[in-house]
């Protein structure tokens, strides 16, 4: 698929959704709305979830988001990486392999145990939003923005579609 960003609705059924935006449209949303429209409680998100690979480089919060917006990023790839680490240099014998690829799981520490699990939500919540591709930005669980890494980027799209979208 093109690489369009704007703002969409997320799919709940997996289905593939019109999109809503596009770029262009957006930029121009936001000129004609103005700053005080953007500034409205309703057009701030409550929560912002990041879907990226785990080679992306690091999406930080944007400095002007005011406090109580929670905010997730999951690295989509992160449990392929780890498998791959655990597949590495398994010895031929099948039962050898399996205890040994278990020996290697009991000893993961805190953070990659942590990280599996942020993996696995990850994939969760892109089956759940019927995300098709990344990277991807999803505000409130109702819009996403695809193809953008920057937080204020997206949050300026997502408040452009919100203002005239309304409530």
């Amino acid at each position: 698929m093109g690489r369009m960003r704007g703002v969409g609705r997320v799919s709940r059924e997996g289905r593939s959704w019109g999109w809503r935006v596009s770029a262009s449209l957006a930029l121009a949303m936001l000129a004609a709305s103005g700053s005080a429209a953007v500034d409205e409680p309703h057009v701030l998100p409550r929560a912002i979830e990041v879907f990226v690979a785990s080679d992306t480089t690091a999406v930080e919060r944007p400095r002007s988001l005011p406090g109580g917006i929670s905010s997730r990023i999951y690295a989509l790839d992160r449990i392929e990486q780890l498998e791959a680490g655990l597949s590495e240099g398994l010895p031929a014998e099948a039962d050898a392999a399996q205890a040994e690829a278990l020996r290697r799981l009991r000893a993961f520490d805190p953070e990659t145990r942590h990280q599996l699990a942020q993996g696995a939500t990850g994939l969760a919540r892109a089956a759940r939003y019927g995300l098709d591709r990344y990277p991807a930005i999803v505000f409130d669980g109702e819009a996403v923005v695809y193809g953008v890494t920057d937080l204020e980027v997206a949050l300026e799209y997502y408040r452009a579609w919100r203002a005239r979208a309304g409530p």
